[in-house]
């Protein structure tokens, strides 16, 4: 029997047009709880891919996160332009780069896992990590559909509402 997947991280109404034709036959990961919600309510069924990820897994999300926000801007190819009276502007960016990253990695070592888990030979994906999904898919050897165009994400303060 043919294992394929569909990953998903992006909710979007085609996955429930098309999924009583296409996607019967397809094991279907919410790599977040907003998907996991959505895909409840419209009763498909589904599974939640974070139940993959153990202890390990966690800590080096963590890790990794903690590591790229706290030493980005003291690469040296950045601090020449980062600096500014003594004070490096890249480290005012850590609280809100830090979930940044997370969400990130928290994507990515999820992807990598449950195509290292499942050894599909089939991967449909609708995340904001397309790319990197492919790369591990084409490293494997592994069909590829891409989607949805990979989203972008806001960082937390990149909107300010104020009310007058």
């Amino acid at each position: 029997m043919q294992k394929f997947i569909l990953l998903v991280d992006t909710f979007d109404e085609n996955i429930s047009k098309v999924y009583s034709n296409s996607f019967q036959n397809y094991e279907i990961f919410s790599i977040n709880y907003s998907t996991h919600k959505q895909l409840l309510k419209k009763k498909i069924p589904h599974q939640i891919a974070e139940k993959l990820l153990d202890l390990n897994d966690r800590k080096k999300i963590d890790d990794y996160a903690i590591n790229a926000t706290i030493n980005w801007y003291n690469q040296n190819s950045f601090q020449k332009y980062l600096v500014y009276d003594s004070i490096n502007l890249g480290s005012l960016l850590e609280q809100e780069l830090f979930q940044y990253f997370v969400s990130i990695f928290y994507k990515a070592i999820i992807g990598k896992k449950i195509i290292d888990t499942i050894k599909p030979e089939k991967v449909i994906c609708y995340t904001e990590i397309n790319d990197f999904i492919k790369q591990i898919c084409d490293s494997k050897n592994i069909d590829i559909i891409l989607k949805q165009k990979s989203i972008s994400q806001a960082l937390a303060f990149d909107k300010i509402n104020i009310k007058y």
